[in-house]
């Protein structure tokens, strides 16, 4: 259990941060993700627990430059406008073949007669 004096510490940010880098996505957004090495999560993981903790930080943990894991405050996580605007961007886009094959899907569809209840 943390002591009132540590948890001071990291509210006011006195302990040194592991070295991170920004999100470009949470830049545009101005969210507080901040993406880290494994390694580096993995020698500083008491300090990035206390800082995710008290302070509310967001941290992508990447491996070989991919993304692994997340860590977050426990609770309820609010998804705004700008973090569903970066993830879409960040989706794939669809090929003309699979929009073709929904539309032909669509079209062909067989009608479903409406229920006792809809009558």
């Amino acid at each position: 259990m943390q002591t009132p004096k540590r948890r001071a510490r990291y509210a006011t940010g006195l302990e040194e941060a592991p070295r991170v880098r920004e999100d470009a996505a949470s830049a545009l957004s101005g969210g507080g993700r901040r993406v880290v090495s494994a390694t580096e999560a993995a020698r500083n993981f008491s300090d990035l627990i206390s800082r995710v903790c008290y302070q509310g930080e967001t941290y992508v943990v990447e491996r070989g430059g991919k993304a692994m894991c997340e860590l977050v405050p426990a609770g309820v996580r609010r998804c705004t406008g700008a973090d569903l605007l970066a993830l879409l961007t960040t989706l794939a886009r669809p090929d003309e073949s699979f929009l073709a094959a929904v539309e032909d899907l669509t079209r062909h569809q067989a009608v479903v007669e409406p229920s006792v209840w809809e009558k």
